[in-house]
């Protein structure tokens, strides 16, 4: 609801969906995963939107001393684990070619090299 006050059309709005891990298992046949991720209803209610949606898995938890990672570089070689699993079970319930159209949105990874790509548009 914020977000649609700020920009209602969504022309600078970035969407990102997180914890595809947890909602990997809802889908029981390859054609409704493969409709969330393509999400159609989104892309045409809002045609203007900057990008996305992209989907994430993000591990829980705080990097620190005593915290469940004892570093950044922790975290990060976790945030890429979940990224790996997430494309294989996308891979798995879908089929590597329908895959290969999908898998441009999951991952950290593809949404990092999608705000890269803007800001080095952008200047």
């Amino acid at each position: 609801n914020i977000v649609m006050q700020a920009d209602p059309q969504l022309t600078r709005t970035v969407l990102v969906t997180t914890k595809l891990d947890t909602k990997l298992p809802q889908f029981s046949e390859p054609q409704d995963l493969e409709e969330f991720i393509r999400a159609p209803i989104v892309k045409e209610m809002f045609s203007q939107m900057l990008g996305g949606p992209f989907f994430t898995s993000v591990p829980s938890g705080r990097v620190g001393i005593s915290k469940d990672f004892d570093s950044n570089d922790a975290f990060v070689r976790s945030l890429q684990q979940a990224e790996r699993t997430d494309r294989s079970e996308v891979i798995s319930r879908t089929g590597p070619v329908k895959a290969r159209a999908l898998l441009g949105h999951v991952g950290v990874s593809k949404l990092r090299s999608f705000l890269e790509a803007r800001v080095e548009d952008s200047y």
